[in-house]
């Protein structure tokens, strides 16, 4: 430890810093000589010296090297030959080798110790790559996974979002601010991504979270909004205008009730279904451009325009894994609408979570 450095405040901020029980950090400390990681590379190495030197813990970095064969005397002048001694072979029966060779670090079933949950939840080494397609069972996946980070914490989930559900239905509500929803809703999902990515790695996830893509990429972020935006109103306007002629289009565009109810005086109500289904389907790239642009930028700083096209590539290299996670989602939505939306209390953590366990089997080769 360095200099006027108190033990226990070592211990509380190492427990802290790296999410490990107290029990596990005074098992660190009651050794005279522990190891805490190994295996890693230089950069790694010198990011964990540095981040046990912020909270007054000195370690050394060594090699992984034999060092007691290059230490060993050298051997004495080799005599005559003796025959090597005879070994006792007995049958392979399929069964483990017992006995002292069956070493802990190799059993599948022992705990893990306290050195190999020391991860350091504030930094990362993954790399994202441009998206790969996955089997469509992944899709079913995604959200299995995502349950099982909502099950991490509850409470903290549903804060996420009951604030950011009372955010876009207040700015909804105020006239021209309501177009600023879409363009802040990507950076309350970019605070999200970080929070859960926290959680899978050990960490705790906090409401606090939400807001912490405005902390460092908001304006990538609102550029996404942005671009969701312009999209979706040029799809949405180019539909109208196409279908039923310009006027007509800008007071519907407009929400004119009037508007809406000529359409369905003048028998046309089949024409505004021929508009929803376009629309719907016309949107459906857009939905594809900001699905993983979010965690893309948040996570791994990946540049706006490449992450928008890598989130398009994402989804369109995974259409059955996504058929698939879209039908399990669309029941899964009728039936938490019917108490009273209630359900959504639940679903909606699941949404979020279901989309940085897609992003992780997509972009990091990493299933959760």
């Amino acid at each position: 430890m360095a200099n006027d450095t108190d033990v226990a405040t070592v211990q509380a901020a190492m427990a802290e810093k790296f999410k490990l029980p107290e029990a596990q950090v005074a098992e660190l400390f009651g050794s005279r000589r522990a190891v805490l990681k190994k295996d890693l590379d230089a950069t790694s190495a010198k990011r964990y010296q540095q981040a046990f030197a912020q909270i007054g813990a000195l370690v050394t970095v060594e090699p992984m090297s034999d060092s007691a064969a290059a230490s060993a005397p050298p051997s004495p002048p080799a005599g005559p030959a003796s025959p090597p001694p005879r070994r006792r072979i007995t049958p392979d029966l399929g069964g483990p080798a017992l006995g002292p060779a069956l070493k802990q670090e190799n059993d599948p079933y022992a705990p893990p110790s306290a050195q190999q949950l020391l991860v350091d939840v504030d930094n990362d080494d993954s790399t994202a790559h441009a998206p790969v397609m996955v089997g469509i069972g992944r899709g079913w996946s995604w959200i299995a996974e995502a349950m099982s980070l909502f099950g991490r914490s509850p409470g903290a989930w549903i804060g996420l979002v009951v604030v950011t559900f009372v955010l876009l239905m207040v700015l909804g509500l105020i006239p021209v601010v309501n177009l600023l929803a879409s363009v802040i809703f990507p950076i309350l999902v970019g605070g999200m991504m970080i929070g859960v990515h926290r959680s899978a790695r050990g960490g705790d996830l906090e409401v606090g979270d939400l807001f912490e893509g405005f902390k460092s990429h908001a304006v990538p972020l609102a550029l996404v909004g942005l671009a969701y935006l312009v999209s979706y109103i040029v799809v949405l306007g180019g539909v109208f205008t196409v279908v039923i002629g310009g006027g007509a289009a800008m007071g519907l565009l407009a929400g004119d009730g009037e508007a809406f109810a000529q359409m369905v005086e003048g028998g046309e109500i089949a024409l505004f279904g021929i508009i929803i289904l376009l629309t719907v389907g016309l949107t459906l790239p857009v939905m594809a451009m900001i699905w993983f642009s979010p965690a893309l930028i948040v996570l791994h700083d990946v540049p706006v325009l490449r992450a928008l096209g890598w989130s398009i590539v994402g989804c369109l290299k995974n259409v059955l894994p996504f058929l698939l996670y879209s039908i399990i989602m669309l029941v899964a939505s009728i039936i938490a609408t019917l108490p009273l939306m209630l359900g959504w209390l639940v679903l909606g953590p699941i949404l979020v979570a279901s989309i940085y366990t897609a992003y992780r089997d997509i972009y990091l080769d990493e299933a959760f």
